[in-house]
């Protein structure tokens, strides 16, 4: 009879271990769950700082549209993608006055992706609507950016 007693008390034992483990598991998934539920919105905004094979139109739509807020004719001359370092290099030209030019430029540091400028270039060129009276010039600046937040499938 004692061996019987100590035998079920031993696997009741056994049994009362796993059980905690399997509670133990649960709880973690618990929280797992509630972390996941809870960073949704992070993780959300998080991935929006990010342009993927999906996205890159709209991103290019974006740069254009940075066009209309600086006042400035923007054109997007080339997209190149390069899978082997994730980047994503895009060639825009601006036209307009200095100041709406400048404003472009200042645009393009404040997108919100990591953007690398790899080359700059800046000149001037006779302003088509020019009259003899009111002369003036445009100001071309043609930008090389490399998108190093560039996430290819």
């Amino acid at each position: 009879m004692y061996f019987t007693i100590t035998s079920v008390v031993a696997e009741t034992s056994t049994i009362l271990a796993e059980v905690d483990k399997a509670e133990e598991k649960n709880q973690e998934l618990v929280t797992l769950k509630k972390t996941i539920s809870t960073s949704e919105e992070d993780r959300q905004t998080l991935s929006s700082y990010f342009v993927t094979d999906d996205t890159i139109v709209i991103f290019l739509e974006n740069l254009e549209a940075l066009g209309a807020t600086s006042n400035t004719e923007v054109k997007i001359s080339s997209v190149t993608q390069n899978t082997e370092d994730k980047k994503l290099s895009v060639a825009i030209s601006s036209v307009g006055d200095f100041g709406n030019v400048f404003r472009f430029l200042e645009l393009i540091e404040q997108v919100p992706y990591a953007t690398e400028v790899k080359t700059l270039s800046l000149a001037t060129r006779d302003d088509p609507a020019t009259t003899p009276e009111n002369p003036s010039k445009l100001w071309e600046a043609d930008i090389q950016i490399e998108l190093t937040s560039y996430v290819s499938k």
